[in-house]
């Protein structure tokens, strides 16, 4: 290879005056390869190997060729040599095919060795190329043959020759350039791109989408999985890169091929096929003659400008870290400042629609000074509905995950028992379908809005993001922010209204919010009665209907969008004083949308309805849902798990009911925090060492660990009916977050609640309550009909809007200068998001940049046990077994490894004498019936000799019960306690390789069984105890030698406490729960996975 290699513009064949190759001589000189010419036409069997590639040379432009390998330097004005006889010529051709074709003959050979393939769809995905496939065996000869076809010392035919009497020579020459002349003419006629001197064409203002609308051959069925440790989720579905065997400029010649036979009738009906947004944009690429990386000098400089974007690095510290000497001298990077870069940025696809901004003057009824009426100026930013949709279809990161057909699922074939989980298995999407013409496709959008503060300690600034996401994105997708399937729509405006009365600016307030909603909401009118055509990350084009399905708010949003006052229901009739009530038998009248739109339109001419008084309504003008199609708020209004049940009916009723009860009781709530100290420890657990009833805020997660333990608290300290009341109402939130429900489990989330209200009046009796007419309290009884309307209550949940905070408003925030920050704020995001599409672009289009982010991960291996990983290399070193008693606390291993051989049948005799092989930790990812990806840690770590006070980590499990037959490792998942039993690992290990047994030990600690074969009734949770041997052997621990493959999963254990006079007195945590009680209660409620496991 030559030296000089890659030191000469691709382009205009400048040399460069160093070796660095990103120099900005590029970018500066807007100087890129013409791609859409060839400089000869290779044999198809190289051509799929040499497109094109950001560090091979590329001249398609007529100018002459780059320096031939081996020749001296040119000086920098100088131009290559021009060949002027056959022999030169050929050598010319021949050094320049060979250039072009080393890097991937040395990567080839570098990789492991390998059959050529001889399916044109396979390629190497480890390869820097776009689009790269392995060199055929006879590379060599290939090109001889092409090289004597093109040279050939025949003439030409008379009918392609300029010039008769000219050699061969000269007559190629001619018909080569008669080639190139009309491959030029065949673009400039067909795409009618306009080209300036090097054929470069700005790809932002290309229009060719419509002239590819054709898929490829292979339509795109060869998918490619990138791992990305940014947790930006890339589905295996995902379609390949442009590496496939069809070249993507070659797309609109399948033009003619069938189409899949799809019935036309049918939901969600394909109309026909289209390209990818990231196909669009590599044809553009491709037809504009730019790199992939453009208008970056390559990949690597768009990973550094991806890194300070995603870390929010301000742009005084970009420039400065620009400006570096080593930056400057030794990176070469094509932009010299932050601002410079910021047009780069700007240069990128846009990501989404264009920001709007709407501004408006709104007259108060309070006069000022001079006698006029106060104004106050209110803007809102918000983006065009219809093309974020388009937006989010379109995504080909999740494209084959989406979802067009709606389904009912059972479990064991029609008439069985029902299977809810995503919406479109539930009632609404099957219900509007009927209502759509044939063929016709439901885009459920769904819609979140919340206020939230965007300074901390002072400054008073807010803002009220407006997100969207549609339901056709499955709702582990949705919850992921950096999937962007959910995406910001709008800023609605935070007025103060101090030009309204007091009494007038709260309803005020809520008319602007309903006339904002409108304005952003707009456009489904007519798209979700007529149908919109839009191409979906699936590869086709559908009709799409986009209906507001789903609003997710908190209750003060809820009851302003349904037009209530807060004091009632936003989804029935129920009155104020009626709410604390059940009654299956009389359940008050859904609210009509249609009748609240008359009262509240009339309201607002001054005509005040018997209905608006009835039904509670406030007078907030026409609302903003009157006209949507096929729209239903009130089904619209989801379930809230975050602020109803956790933060709710949990933590600001429930528990702050029972705090009171123990305090009138006792005199002091003391004994509650007590116990939460008393709690034993886990990885999945949080551990509340100053106890809970002084917390002066806690959120959310904090508030779901309490829920974890707070009954094993409370049994023993309050009432039985007290104990009951508490058991209904976890019941009831733990069924309600489950992500997956069928008939049998939606009714025992009805029968918690019945429960409930059952025993709820104690707390009248006992003088904490006087009723239980809280809104949070009644949205309770809801939750069962919405979930078979909407889906499972996880997929609304305030949660991701609260998270989404961060990203779209906290962090937008941040990085402006404070003043008129809604515009840097949108620009901010608007940059980031063009970021976010481009790497998802060239992770698609270059396998080598998804490779380089492809981490380094632990590296495990699974020797015959099912499920748990080890670490290949054990970070401990061998353990003498003579340390165990001190370190571990284990005093009879010799005994019980001898016993386990026994039980066995392995005819070994272990050697005192030998070191094993320790691990502190053991990992299973859980998929079953109940959980998919649970991630589930086993530890055995004694703590380390400086941490004084702490006992290590030595986790309780459950462990399946061997069946006569089964051999040392069932062969089936067990459910249900009576498959299972109980112990305490106290080691993870592995014995020395000269033992020749391989599979990975654990020694555990035994508990008993429980006591009874249902779980206890005040409790719901089962009994246990620790065994231990007689006096005689000083009551120690009976233990055990297991293989870690019966180890089902953690557990948790929780004292069983007693009376509050049984309960040790603490000041901080114990040293170990475990080791100060005998009598256990098995934790059901630890989490969702086991409250599901144990109760079958």
């Amino acid at each position: 290879m030559n030296d000089d290699k890659g030191r000469w513009c691709p382009g205009c064949t400048k040399p460069f005056k160093n070796a660095h190759y990103r120099k900005s001589h590029q970018t500066q000189a807007n100087c890129y390869p013409n791609t859409t010419q060839a400089l000869v036409e290779l044999p198809e069997s190289l051509s799929a190997s040499l497109q094109e590639h950001p560090d091979l040379p590329d001249n398609h432009n007529n100018e002459p060729p780059p320096p031939v390998p081996g020749s001296p330097p040119h000086e920098e004005d100088a131009l290559p040599s021009i060949a002027t006889t056959r022999e030169e010529l050929r050598q010319q051709l021949e050094a320049i095919i060979m250039d072009m074709i080393d890097p991937q003959r040395r990567h080839q050979n570098a990789s492991s060795p390998a059959e050529p393939t001889s399916s044109p769809t396979e390629s190497e995905k480890a390869n820097p190329y776009v689009t790269m496939q392995r060199l055929p065996a006879d590379v060599d000869q290939i090109i001889t043959e092409f090289l004597n076809d093109i040279l050939a010392t025949e003439d030409p035919p008379p009918a392609n020759t300029q010039q008769a009497g000219n050699g061969g020579d000269d007559g190629d020459s001619d018909s080569e350039s008669e080639t190139d002349s009309a491959t030029e003419s065949e673009y400039s006629s067909s795409d009618d791109i306009n080209t300036d001197a090097q054929g470069n064409i700005d790809p932002d203002e290309m229009e060719v989408e419509s002239l590819l609308d054709i898929e490829s051959e292979d339509d795109y069925e060869a998918y490619q999985v990138f791992e990305h440790d940014d947790d930006l989720s890339v589905h295996e579905n995902m379609p390949a890169s442009p590496i496939s065997d069809v070249v993507m400029a070659e797309i609109s010649q399948t033009e003619g091929q069938d189409l899949p036979a799809d019935n036309p009738n049918m939901p969600g009906a394909r109309l026909r096929p289209c390209l990818s947004q990231l196909e669009h944009l590599h044809q553009q690429k491709v037809l504009a003659g730019v790199l992939p990386a453009w208008p970056f000098a390559d990949y690597l400089e768009f990973q550094f400008v991806k890194w300070m974007v995603d870390a929010d690095v301000s742009q005084g510290a970009r420039d400065k870290l620009i400006k570096l000497p080593i930056i400057e001298q030794r990176c070469g990077l094509s932009f010299s400042s932050n601002y410079a870069l910021n047009k780069l940025l700007d240069k990128l696809p846009t990501a989404g629609p264009r920001w709007r901004r709407i501004k408006r003057t709104i007259t108060g009824n309070v006069k000022g000074a001079n006698g006029k009426l106060l104004t106050e100026h209110v803007e809102i930013w918000i983006r065009d509905i219809l093309q974020v949709v388009e937006e989010l279809l379109g995504n080909i990161t999740y494209g084959k995950n989406l979802v067009f057909i709606p389904q009912k699922v059972y479990l064991n074939g029609p008439g069985s028992e029902r299977k809810i989980d995503e919406m479109w298995t539930a009632d609404w999407w099957n219900k509007i379908q009927k209502k759509l013409p044939p063929g016709a496709t439901v885009i459920p959008i769904i819609i979140s809005s919340d206020a939230t503060q965007l300074t901390n300690f002072s400054g008073g600034k807010s803002a009220w993001p407006v997100y969207i996401t549609i339901g056709n994105i499955p709702k582990a997708i949705r919850a992921k922010v950096n999937n962007y399937a959910t995406m910001l729509l709008a800023y609605l405006p935070v007025v103060k209204f101090d030009c309204f009365t007091k009494k007038e600016r709260g309803n005020q307030k809520c008319k602007l919010f309903h006339e904002s909603m409108q304005q952003i909401l707009e456009p489904l009118v007519k798209a979700g009665t007529e149908g919109v055509e839009m191409e979906c990350g699936d590869g086709f084009v559908r009709r799409c209907f986009p209906i507001l399905a789903a609003y997710i708010a908190d209750n003060p949003e809820q009851t302003m969008i349904a037009g209530c006052r807060r004091n009632r229901c936003y989804r029935c009739t129920v009155q104020r004083d009626k709410r604390g009530e059940l009654s299956r038998d009389n359940l008050p009248p859904p609210r009509d949308p249609s009748n609240t739109a008359d009262a509240l339109t009339a309201q607002a001419i001054n005509h005040t309805t018997s209905l608006f008084v009835t039904e509670g309504l406030k007078p907030y003008g026409t609302p903003f849902w009157a006209n949507l199609p096929h729209t239903n708020i009130y089904t619209c209004l989801t379930p809230d798990i975050l602020h109803q049940l956790h933060k709710g009916v949990f933590k600001e009723h429930l528990m702050s009911w029972c705090i009171k009860l123990v305090t009138q009781l006792l005199g002091n709530p003391s004994q509650i925090d007590t116990r939460f100290k008393l709690i034993p420890r886990h990885s999945e657990l949080r551990h509340f060492l100053s106890g809970v009833t002084t917390l002066k805020q806690s959120t959310a997660a904090e508030h779901r660990q309490m829920q974890k333990v707070f009954i094993g608290v409370m049994h023993g300290l309050v009432p039985d009916r007290v104990m009951k009341t508490v058991l209904a109402v976890i019941d009831f939130i733990y069924y309600a977050r489950l992500p997956v429900h069928t008939d049998t489990t939606l009714q025992l989330l009805d029968d918690a609640l019945a429960r409930f209200h059952e025993f709820k009046d104690i707390f009248v009796e006992l003088g904490i309550r006087t009723d239980f007419n809280i809104n949070k309290i009644h949205s309770m009884v809801h939750y069962s009909e919405s979930i078979r309307q909407m889906g499972t209550a996880d997929g609304y949940n305030t949660e991701t809007p609260e998270r989404l905070h961060i990203e779209f408003a906290k962090r937008a925030y941040k990085a402006t200068n404070r003043r008129d920050f809604f515009a840097q704020m949108t620009l901010y995001l608007d940059r980031r998001e063009r970021v976010a599409k481009f790497d998802s672009y060239l992770r698609w289009a270059i396998p080598a940049y998804a490779d380089s982010f492809r981490t380094q991960r632990e590296v495990y291996e699974d020797p015959t046990a099912p499920g748990w990983q080890l670490a290949r290399t054990s970070p401990i070193p061998p353990v003498p077994i003579a340390i165990l008693p001190r370190v571990y606390g284990i005093r009879d291993f010799e005994y019980y490894m001898n016993e386990f051989f026994d039980d066995y049948q392995v005819p070994l005799v272990f050697s005192p004498n030998d070191k094993l092989i320790v691990f502190p930790k053991a990992t299973q990812i859980i998929d079953d019936a109940f959980a998919t990806g649970l991630v589930d840690r086993v530890h055995a770590s004694p703590a380390p000799p400086s941490a004084s006070g702490s006992v290590g980590s030595f986790d309780t499990v459950l462990i399946r019960k061997i069946e006569p037959g089964q051999g040392r490792f069932p062969n089936r998942l067990t459910y249900g306690m009576s498959d299972h039993r109980i112990g305490r690992v106290r080691l993870i290990f592995k014995l020395p390789p000269h033992y020749n047994f391989p599979d990975p030990l654990v020694y555990i600690q035994r508990f008993d069984g429980p006591s009874r074969r249902d779980p206890l009734v005040d409790v719901n949770m089962y009994g246990t105890k620790r065994m231990r041997h007689t006096q005689q052997y000083d009551g120690r621990y009976i233990e055990e030698v297991i293989p870690l493959a019966l180890i089902r999963r953690t557990c948790h254990l929780i004292p069983q406490f007693g009376r509050p006079e049984h309960t040790p007195l603490v000041d901080t945590s114990p040293p170990d729960p475990l080791e100060m009680f005998d009598n256990f209660y098995l934790n059901t409620y630890f989490d969702l996975h086991l409250f599901q496991l144990l109760s079958v």
